[in-house]
């Protein structure tokens, strides 16, 4: 009884602010309070009518003065979209809705790249480098980079916090330290080092101000303890080998996780089984041991040798890019630890023999000089289609096209079509496609795969629509 009477409250406080509303922001900001309301009598038939009275002036505001506006930011990009996403309805909203998305996107990311490069150091700037890109996560290699600028923007912060701790001599010292630990509580000790920050401001308000320190003894005091703090960071760094296990468990594939355990397993049972066979002998009464024990090693055999390699690879592949190229850093510092003193007893041993590698280097005739460089990945024997991502994780129309005809050409292999690598779409869609509609595919994804930035202005949601059911239609 008490939720209706909250809801009819709330209900007519809305209606009478419906009747006062004038300007656009205000309509459209009714109506995400009357949707709140759900099937509440007619908030929904509200919730239009607010809608629509607020769609002619704010569309005529975004397209009309918006593109003429100075100074235009990711933010208002990302405004602008919000406001016609509501009014999608309205003329072709929607899709300038989805433009002011990507611009807005692409702007973002450009605008992060900048903090990030002009912060020299400062945390304040990384943070907000870090905030920008992590609102864009899946453009380009945004997923990437927001790992280095919050690992980053983490580093300064813990250290910019704990000098300040280190040399805090007054409670809002020590609530400035606990404020920036707080900003980054999943890194290092920061969660307790907040604590600790809080616990001694709270003491220096409790208690009468102390007498302060000899200037000579208090500036080598704090130098001790930044020299403690950063030791104790060190040894904290060389215990995990300078991995966050915590970054490594957030961001591997959990399902090739366990494929990787499950290979293992097997594995582990081959071995078991190999051994059992190599140390114990076959009772020659047991017919089916003596007639099938060296099938039954080799199965052993084929489990550890599959196991092993499976198993490797999923624990490869799990890993993300960022963890990937870590991996190889390391193994590449290991190997150059491992060659240093094997390159030195090569070049005794030719000091012996009378061959010094140094002396001929100086002399600068037979000196050369190497430029390594990537070698291209062989191109594979075989291609094959697939399609990456996932459906609702596609950014506009054009890669909704894209992933419909992939998906398409890759029934239609499976039926017997044998792919031309070399061939156009146009070229492919003369010798397979028979009816209008799948010509229209064909039409269309030319234009998405050449078309550019242009094509989200050419296909609408209407289109890929016509497209899926085409597509539908044929499986």
């Amino acid at each position: 009884m008490a939720n209706e009477a909250q809801l009819n409250a709330r209900y007519t406080e809305l209606m009478h602010r419906f009747a006062g509303a004038s300007t656009w922001r205000e309509f459209l900001e009714l109506a995400k309070q009357f949707r709140e309301l759900d099937t509440y009598k007619d908030a929904s038939s509200y919730y239009t009518k607010c809608v629509r009275a607020a769609s002619a002036n704010a569309y005529r505001e975004y397209r009309e003065g918006f593109t003429s506006r100075q100074g235009v930011t990711s933010e208002d990009y990302f405004e602008a979209a919000g406001v016609l996403s509501q009014i999608s309805d309205y003329m072709d909203a929607r899709e300038w809705a989805r433009t002011y998305k990507a611009k807005g996107t692409a702007m973002c990311y450009n605008e992060a790249i900048s903090l990030y490069e002009q912060s020299e150091g400062r945390w304040q700037d990384m943070r907000e480098a870090y905030l920008k890109m992590n609102k864009i996560k899946g453009y380009k290699d945004s997923r990437d980079l927001v790992e280095r600028y919050h690992k980053h923007f983490s580093e300064c912060a813990y250290a910019t916090a704990a000098q300040i701790a280190a040399t805090a001599q007054s409670g809002p010292e020590f609530e400035e330290a606990a404020e920036i630990f707080e900003q980054i509580p999943d890194y290092s000790d920061s969660a307790s080092q907040a604590q600790k920050c809080r616990r001694a401001a709270s003491k220096y308000k409790s208690s009468a101000p102390k007498s302060p320190r000899p200037k000579k003894e208090k500036t080598q005091n704090a130098a001790e303890q930044t020299e403690v703090v950063r030791k104790k960071r060190a040894r904290a760094e060389d215990t995990v080998s300078g991995v966050d296990f915590g970054e490594i468990w957030r961001t591997i594939n959990k399902t090739r996780l366990i494929i990787g355990i499950a290979s293992l397993i097997v594995c582990g049972v081959g071995l078991w089984g190999s051994a059992f066979f190599a140390a114990n002998n076959i009772d020659p009464s047991n017919d089916f041991l003596v007639m099938h024990g060296d099938k039954i090693r080799g199965v052993c055999v084929l489990m550890v040798i599959v196991g092993a390699v499976l198993a490797i690879v999923e624990f490869y592949r799990m890993l993300s890019p960022a963890l990937k190229r870590k991996l190889a850093q390391r193994a590449l510092a290991f190997a150059q630890k491992v060659a240093k003193p094997v390159l030195k007893a090569v070049t005794k041993v030719l000091g012996f023999m009378g061959i010094s590698i140094g002396k001929q280097r100086l002399k600068g005739k037979d000196e050369k000089s190497f430029v390594y460089v990537e070698k291209p990945a062989k191109a594979s024997r075989k291609k094959k289609l697939r399609n990456d991502g996932k459906w609702h994780e596609l950014p506009d129309n054009a890669s909704r096209v894209r992933f419909i005809f992939i998906d398409y050409m890759i029934r239609k292999i499976k039926q017997g079509y044998r792919m031309k690598y070399h061939q156009t779409p146009c070229e492919i869609g003369e010798e397979i496609a028979v009816e209008q509609d799948e010509k229209q595919l064909f039409e269309v994804y030319q234009t998405a795969r050449y078309a550019g930035a242009a094509a989200n202005e050419v296909i609408d949601n209407a289109l890929v629509d016509e497209l899926l059911k085409i597509n539908v239609k044929r499986s």
